[in-house]
């Protein structure tokens, strides 16, 4: 049976469009103050809203399934970055085409460009839960490159435009 991709699938595959898109801004680095984004050592966010989500038709592919609600992106101060999707990888209930899954956690690294607002996470690792095991991926990989449009202690939200259709999308995360 064919998955349908998840939504944070959907976004990753988008940034790795996008590599080329960046967006300059003076006054980026005055406004973010990434300490909001990391705390004085980490901090673990949870993907709330993501717009437009009228192509993610199934219910496990929604933001609020609970496939998805134990999905975290921890941000370390040194640099790292994890996203962990959680104890619930798919939905038992789901036997058709069209419903999502998210059996991979990614480890790796993010940055924010200097005089910029661009987010950049890559990753060198996957846990394949086939094996029980981590692999290492031989490159590092662009999983994010967005625009931080927006940064607070308890709030972040990203944007990026898929090249192919002209759709820009947001995604809103809320700390844990």
């Amino acid at each position: 049976m064919k998955k349908k991709i998840s939504a944070l699938t959907l976004i990753a595959g988008m940034l790795l469009l996008n590599l080329s898109c960046s967006q300059e801004d003076d006054t980026a680095q005055d406004v973010l103050d990434l300490e909001k984004l990391t705390g004085s050592t980490s901090k673990q966010w949870q993907m709330v809203k993501i717009t437009p989500n009228d192509d993610q038709e199934h219910a496990s592919c929604q933001v609020d399934h609970p496939r998805n609600l134990d999905n975290y992106h921890t941000f370390w101060a040194d640099g790292r970055f994890e996203h962990d999707n959680g104890e619930v990888h798919e939905d038992k209930n789901c036997n058709q085409a069209g419903c999502c899954s998210d059996a991979v956690d990614l480890k790796g690294y993010w940055e924010v460009k200097p005089g910029t607002d661009t987010l950049i996470v890559t990753f060198d690792q996957r846990r394949d839960y086939s094996s029980e095991e981590f692999t290492s991926i031989p490159t590092i990989q662009t999983f994010w490159r967005v625009a931080l449009t927006s940064l607070t202690d308890q709030r972040f939200v990203i944007q990026t435009t898929d090249p192919e259709d002209n759709i820009t999308y947001t995604a809103e995360f809320i700390n844990r």
